[in-house]
């Protein structure tokens, strides 16, 4: 025998499996799912935001940003891709906006704690921009979440926050001054989740 086991393909080209010289009598078993089971894309939902939004916050506490949550059910050891582009803005003086990245309540992706002040966080705007209030930023994040605790019967909500330093409204999709001229616009956010298998 060759040692050989030869698939051909409908119309054309083959796929051959060969058995060392010196066979150690293993046996292949081949998943339901076909080989490379692990690593799939089994799911992926999305949440799109198009209107502006206005919200006011107070210095210092984390507000859920209107819109901005998606929920997916993963199956038992599927982990999670979570993906997010959000348009933002600031009005008045000093800009710092942070944002964070919450599974359930939990905050996840975010920095290590450093002394008692700082809050740990996703991403941050900090601008000292005399006209800051015309200006808008770009917040963006892609971030693998390797333990979600999927079930396969539980759905999951990720969801993003946002807080300033200072009391103040914060902006999504739009810029701090606003008004219905060719200077201005209305932009787009979102948030995707993408269940990879394991």
């Amino acid at each position: 025998m060759s040692g050989k086991l030869r698939l051909n393909g409908a119309t054309s080209g083959y796929i051959e499996l060969q058995a060392a010289d010196t066979a150690n009598n293993a046996t292949l078993t081949i998943p339901n799912d076909g080989f490379g089971g692990g690593g799939k894309v089994l799911q992926v939902v999305q949440t799109v935001k198009t209107d502006a939004v206005s919200e006011s916050v107070s210095a210092n506490t984390w507000e859920d940003i209107t819109g901005m949550s998606a929920s997916i059910t993963p199956a038992t050891g599927s982990k999670v891709l979570v993906n997010f582009n959000i348009q933002t803005g600031l009005d008045g003086g000093i800009y710092n906006m942070k944002t964070q990245l919450l599974r359930g309540s939990t905050a996840i992706c975010i920095g290590d704690a450093r002394g008692s002040s700082r809050k740990r966080v996703t991403t941050q705007v900090w601008s000292t921009y005399t006209h800051g209030s015309y200006n808008w930023w770009n917040q963006s994040m892609q971030f693998l979440d390797t333990s979600p605790s999927g079930d396969g019967s539980t759905a999951i909500t990720y969801k993003l926050q946002w807080t300033d330093s200072y009391s103040r409204t914060l902006y999504l999709n739009r810029s701090a001054q606003d008004s219905d001229t060719h200077y201005y616009a209305t932009a787009v956010s979102q948030i995707t989740l993408t269940e990879i298998g394991a």
